[in-house]
């Protein structure tokens, strides 16, 4: 994996291990436990906020986007969790 933005002895670091330091992988791996629950977050605020705006009839084509959108993320979820 090579990152042109970093410095060339970091770049020959990188190669020269394999790939990704293992301190990142632990990051990466944090934020890939966090990903389906940040998407659940934005799911819920989806459905809740689509619904009002279907609801109250102030922009229903904005609002079954949003409906779909959280269908979307849920059917993402759980992809990623199986």
């Amino acid at each position: 994996m090579l990152f042109l933005h970093s410095a060339p002895s970091q770049r020959a670091s990188i190669r020269a291990s394999g790939g990704v330091s293992s301190g990142m992988n632990a990051a990466l791996t944090s934020i890939a436990a966090a990903a389906p629950a940040i998407a659940m977050l934005g799911m819920f605020a989806c459905l809740i906020g689509g619904s009002v705006l279907i609801v109250k009839n102030r922009d229903r084509k904005k609002g079954m986007l949003m409906l779909v959108m959280a269908a979307v993320l849920l059917a993402n979820v759980a992809i990623w969790t199986l």
